[in-house]
This record gives structure tokens, sequence and C-alpha cells, in this order.
């Protein structure tokens, strides 16, 4: 819309910021995007997510008027606190800065900084980056865990458990690198992959005159969710002569998260001729 254009939604926004007079000792715009507020004689952590929740509503509820439309916006907070996370002015906007890109890369409003964030931080980045390359370098792969049945001790099926061949760090296992691509939501693309590529494993089996076992594809909450994602598995299962070989898993946690809408989508591609299993049934979270 312009550089003018955004430049009075700054205004409007450090207009709002104001809000936080009564309570700062200090409000400033440290360039771009980013603002800073100096809190004082704060008695808890508590009290600042308290103050912060309240004043966040205020300053971004109401829409903002920019050039001939409204529009609305959002903010993302990090918070470091004098002097457990610094002790000089200098390294608590460091500090802070460092919480704020957590909060962003995380979606969550707003993180309290801690002495192990910046290292924390560097590593997940380092991470994703090499993430981001793995699936245009094709260092994904798929190993398949065999379904047995106990009496003829036949297999009848298998599972597409997926792995990240990374040429620096090697075998690299999923619960390394799975939660990650779901924060990011890479997982939307890994995860259309993991279809695809089992659907071609099947189809080479076949062309090989092996015996193919159905293959069933793990799915996170994050791509069921997805509006998409029936048709992502129609496009995956396109080129199968017979569609119930393949199957999705799932977790029943995940059915649980909007029951309606799942159900529809799980009606929808049993439809198409997939089976579908809930996996990890039972499983119990304990906590002290």
């Amino acid at each position: 819309m312009g550089r003018q254009v955004c430049d009075e939604l700054l205004k409007e926004i450090a207009i709002r910021c104001t809000h936080f007079a009564t309570d700062a000792k200090l409000a400033a715009r440290l360039g771009g995007n980013q603002f800073a507020v100096l809190l004082t004689d704060i008695k808890s952590e508590d009290n600042i997510a308290r103050l912060l929740e309240q004043r966040n509503r205020e300053i971004f509820s109401p829409s903002f008027r920019a050039g001939d439309i409204d529009v609305t916006i959002s903010a993302k907070y990090g918070i470091a606190v004098y002097p457990g996370d610094a002790e000089t002015s200098e390294s608590l906007l460091k500090n802070v800065e460092a919480a704020l890109n957590r909060a962003k890369s995380t979606g969550e409003r707003y993180l309290f900084y801690t002495q192990q964030m910046s290292d924390r931080v560097a590593g997940h980045l380092t991470l994703e980056n090499k993430l981001r390359r793995a699936l245009e370098k094709n260092e994904f792969v798929l190993h398949y865990q065999p379904k047995v049945d106990i009496q003829s001790r036949r297999i009848v099926g298998v599972e597409a458990l997926m792995r990240w061949q990374s040429p620096d760090l090697g075998l690299v296992p999923p619960l390394k690198f799975i939660p990650l691509l779901e924060e990011t939501g890479m997982i939307l693309d890994v995860g259309a992959w993991a279809l695809r590529q089992a659907v071609s494993n099947y189809q080479r089996w076949v062309d090989e005159k092996l015996v193919a076992p159905g293959i069933a594809v793990n799915v996170s909450a994050i791509q069921l969710r997805h509006r998409d994602f029936t048709d992502i598995v129609r496009d995956a299962v396109r080129s199968l002569g017979e569609s119930a070989v393949m199957g999705i898993e799932i977790t029943e946690s995940v059915i649980m998260d909007d029951i309606e809408a799942t159900v529809a989508k799980l009606r929808t591609i049993r439809d198409m001729g997939l089976n579908i299993a809930i996996d990890d049934f039972g499983t119990l979270s304990l906590s002290r």
C-alpha cells in the first residue's frame, strides 16, 4: 500500500502504545516495526503477563486505518527481566529481541527470555534451515515397519515411517525433527511428499513383481486440519488402480480436536477407498 500508508500505520501504533504510559517508564520505537516498553516496579512475571494481555487488547483489538481501508494487525512480544536475564541495558535489549524472535518462530503471542534461550534459538534456527533444504535435496526417506499376523506370521501390511538422512547429521531420529516440521508448518509439504513417495514405492514393488503389502502413512494433526488435506490425499493416490492398498494413521487425540470437521474429512478419505487406522490408541500421558 506504499511507504506513506505504512508510516501512518506505524504512527497509529505508536500513539496507541502510549496506553502503556501509566505503567511504563519509557516507550520507544526501536526501528522498523519494533517497539519497546520499559516497565518498572513489577512484582512478578505473572503481573507482566496480565498487564501485557490487557494492553495488547487495548492496542491491537480495534482495527487500524490504512489509507482508505481498515486493517487488523497483531503483535508478538519478547520479555526480558532485570537482573535475572541481563545486568546491562544493552544485554537486556539483546535478550528481549531473542525472546521476540522465538515468539515469532513458534507462533506464541509472548515469550519470556531465559539464560539458555539464545543457544537454543541459534541451534533451532540452524536445524530449521537444514530442514528447509532437506526437502529440496531429497534428503527425506521412508522406512517401512512391517505389520505381522501373529498366527500366520505373514506380513499383512507396512507402516511408512519418515526419516531424515542428513549429509551433516546422519540419520536423524523423528523426535528431533518432526516437532520442528510441525512448528514451522513445513509438515504440510513434507507430509504431502510422504504420501506421494509411499504411492511411488508401492507401484515400484508391483512393477518388480513383488508381493506388495498395503501401506499406512502417519498423518499429523496439522495436516488433517489443513483445508486442502483431502485434495492432497486424492492427488497422491490418483495413479493407484486400487486405493484400498493405501491408508492413513492418526492418533485418537487428533480426532478430538475438532470432531465434526475431522469426521467429515475422514469420511471423504474413506469414500476414496483408503483405509483409516487409529494409532497410539489408549496411550496415557501422566503428570505429577
